[in-house]
């Protein structure tokens, strides 16, 4: 693959969670950091959302659609 950016990287990382319906999950911003460096360096644009929750235990679907919809239309429009 010789583009640039070779594409893009939608990462969406839950450590806190409403009404601690689960723990926080320790560490996650380690491997955040690390995996946006990773993605980073194998050419990719990183969009990175934190914690995208609506109420308890619900996934706030719209958000991550929406994010995932801008990505997608960010990479049709480089083609």
């Amino acid at each position: 693959m010789r583009s640039s950016p070779r594409g893009y990287f939608f990462m969406i990382n839950n450590v806190h969670f409403v009404n601690n319906i689960m723990v926080a999950r320790t560490g996650a911003e380690v491997d955040e950091r690390y995996l946006e460096e990773l993605f980073t360096q194998f050419g990719y644009i990183v969009e990175k959302h934190r914690d995208e929750v609506l109420e308890v235990g619900t996934l706030c679907t719209h958000n991550m659609t929406e994010g995932i919809c801008m990505c997608t239309v960010a990479s049709l429009h480089d083609q």
